[in-house]
């Protein structure tokens, strides 16, 4: 049962980081778009510091982040496997978001990317294989 606990943990806490990403996305955009006030930048600052929070959470304490990026001669075979396997479903899903987006960002919106959403897709890019282990994987990770 705490196994389960610890995975359910994980996922609600990727789930709170991403939310916390598209709230600084849609803030950020809303006050580029009709003009800043204190309501805006208020959420801009509540979804960065809790982003911040959640990402220390569940990317550095639980070793992910040392995970994805260590060289492979520092992994066993299933950490190889695991982070392969992580990368590859993560590369997929990234670049049809990417896709989507820049999609709806030149022919409906007609605008083009802002710094911030070039950085959210950054930030993605790093997570997402992260996050795909987070989900996925029933043990605690080293």
């Amino acid at each position: 049962m705490k196994g389960n606990s610890g995975n359910q943990n994980r996922r609600t806490g990727v789930v709170l980081n991403y939310l916390c990403l598209i709230f600084l996305l849609l803030f950020y955009n809303t006050a580029e778009a009709m003009g800043w006030n204190i309501f805006l930048i208020t959420g801009i600052a509540v979804a960065l510091a809790f982003g911040i929070y959640t990402f220390i959470s569940i990317y550095l304490r639980t070793g992910l982040w040392k995970l994805i990026h260590a060289k492979s001669e520092q992994l066993d075979e299933r950490e190889i496997q695991l982070t392969r396997t992580a990368v590859t479903q993560a590369y997929s899903v990234f670049a049809i978001l990417c896709l989507l987006l820049f999609y709806l960002e030149l022919f409906v919106l007609k605008g083009s990317l802002g710094a911030l959403n070039i950085a959210s897709l950054i930030y993605l890019a790093h997570v997402l294989p992260q996050s795909i282990i987070a989900w996925h994987e029933n043990t605690p990770t080293p």
